[in-house]
């Protein structure tokens, strides 16, 4: 900004770049400092431009449904961006991790996938290192095959063992999140009259509440007590509800992190995804 005004400092053209560019963006974009310049880099899917406005790499592996950039293995330095991937992918990168400074990819699931239309990574087991990456497939691409797998790419579970990539919340007094479950979707059937009927629960373990009601809207620490608010919408409503639960410990308030704040945004941008922080979250 000079002289109160909003000035251009560069424009982006793909099509004018080497490596490849054209089919690598995601569905929404996300602004982290990839390579700690102290500057954010633009996070477009499988291609990131560096704060100058040219490509600072491009995995070329294609168009990713989603990507998830945070300190996912907190035994590496730096960040890691994790794929799943709409593209047919024979080499087994349809769901992988890459290093968010250099693009390298660190490890792959190993099996053709053939549209991975979700993912999500979160601390769900927390006697495992790292947030557990999970990944799904959509039916449309000719499979329903899910996977769980570790911040090292050691697959923990599949199928019916993993659980829903979309609405997950630090919610309880310690560091593992917690997913929000709609039971009008029970046993894999759409009950409309249930659909609004939410409850939070552990990975196969208790229900911490079950008298939330609402389609949910965002997940964010908007209070400032480290674990998030869950909003939802009925006809003519905004809630807000928030945990009863007393923390274990204090920490920064998660708005705190200028890349949470970006991730929360993000949630009106493109297909859903749970906030993360730039940050190691997790027990």
């Amino acid at each position: 900004m000079i002289d109160g005004k909003l000035q251009k400092l560069w424009r982006w053209d793909g099509d004018e770049e080497n490596p490849i560019i054209r089919h690598q963006g995601a569905h929404g974009m996300h602004t982290a400092d990839v390579d700690g310049d102290g500057r954010d880099e633009v996070v477009l899917g499988s291609v990131v431009l560096d704060d100058n406005g040219t490509a600072l790499w491009s995995n070329g592996l294609g168009h990713p449904d989603k990507c998830f950039v945070t300190d996912i293995d907190p035994e590496r330095p730096g960040l890691e961006i994790f794929y799943v991937y709409e593209d047919w992918n024979n080499d087994g990168n349809g769901i992988c991790m890459a290093d968010a400074k250099t693009g390298e990819i660190i490890w792959g699931i190993g099996k053709k996938t053939l549209h991975v239309g979700d993912g999500m990574v979160a601390d769900i087991l927390p006697d495992v290192p790292g947030l557990e990456c999970f990944g799904s497939e959509d039916s449309k691409g000719g499979s329903n095959s899910k996977y769980l797998l570790s911040a090292k790419g050691k697959i923990l579970a599949t199928d019916k063992d993993v659980p829903g990539c979309r609405n997950w919340i630090f919610w309880d007094a310690d560091k593992v999140r917690e997913t929000i479950v709609s039971s009008g979707f029970e046993n894999g059937v759409f009950d409309r009259s249930n659909a609004n009927k939410l409850s939070i629960v552990k990975y196969k373990g208790e229900t911490l509440t079950k008298t939330i009601e609402g389609s949910v809207m965002m997940m964010a620490d908007i209070q400032g007590d480290w674990r998030e608010e869950l909003i939802t919408i009925l006809p003519g409503e905004i809630r807000i509800y928030s945990t009863a639960i007393p923390a274990k410990d204090r920490r920064v308030c998660l708005m705190q992190d200028p890349f949470y704040r970006a991730e929360v945004v993000h949630r009106s941008m493109g297909y859903d995804q749970s906030p993360v922080t730039s940050y190691y979250l997790g027990e």
